[in-house]
């Protein structure tokens, strides 16, 4: 699969996944997006929306932390 970012075209992998846990939380039969990302850089993996629109959240960056709960509506 390919996805287009600001640096252009990026190879990846399009896959469905049996269980999905992140931030606290846990989807099944879950569509990820993969892709390589470059070591050296501290980058453990990024989120998507069709993941962070299941959640009501807020970055505290100062904090280091994402404060997340499930959503109670969905969203548009």
């Amino acid at each position: 699969a390919v996805t287009r970012s600001v640096v252009g075209r990026e190879e990846g992998y399009m896959l469905r996944v049996a269980r999905f846990t992140c931030l606290g939380f846990q989807e099944q039969d879950f569509r990820v997006y993969a892709q390589d990302l470059p070591s050296g850089w501290d980058i453990e993996g990024l989120l998507g929306l069709s993941f962070l629109r299941l959640l009501n959240y807020e970055v505290r960056s100062l904090e280091g932390r994402i404060v997340a709960e499930r959503a109670t509506t969905p969203s548009a």
